[in-house]
């Protein structure tokens, strides 16, 4: 059996070991460098640190976990374009990027945060349909929201 003049066999084994070849490769976070990141820059209070690491931190930082459904070939590559997407956006493990842009900046990026959250685009809803927890209440967005507004620099 031949598939485009080709011997099927030798093909399907091709496409295989390349299927196989993504399904294992999981994307690598950059390293993080502590002198770069938004808590080496800003106070953070623990609760809100705690809700940025959970539904912040997985598409805006260098921190991603990657799941298991990352190693889906066609999957991955969407989910690693997505997250890439977002960290060229706003980057928590590379806020010294956002100082040298300016203060000014720096401060739109935080209220940035405060109206994504405020208008319910972020977390983004398919990312919050896999991670039920990532979805913020009211209390927890008007908390960040109040810290995005009076942060302090360290």
């Amino acid at each position: 059996m031949k598939l485009l003049g080709l011997p099927l066999v030798p093909v399907a084994a091709v496409v295989f070991c390349i299927l196989l070849r993504s399904a294992l490769t999981v994307p690598e976070n950059p390293p993080v460098q502590t002198g770069r990141t938004i808590e080496a820059h800003l106070i953070i209070p623990a609760d809100v640190h705690r809700i940025l690491r959970r539904s912040c931190y997985d598409c805006h930082s260098y921190q991603t976990r990657w799941p298991w459904y990352t190693r889906v070939p066609g999957l991955s590559q969407a989910l690693y374009g997505d997250v890439k997407r977002a960290r060229e956006h706003l980057n928590l493990s590379d806020w010294s990027a956002k100082v040298a842009e300016g203060q000014e900046e720096a401060q739109a990026s935080l209220n940035g945060i405060c109206e994504e959250l405020r208008t319910d685009s972020m977390p983004i809803r398919h990312y919050r349909w896999l991670h039920r927890d990532a979805k913020l209440s009211p209390y927890e967005v008007e908390r960040v929201c109040r810290w995005t507004a009076t942060a302090k620099q360290r």
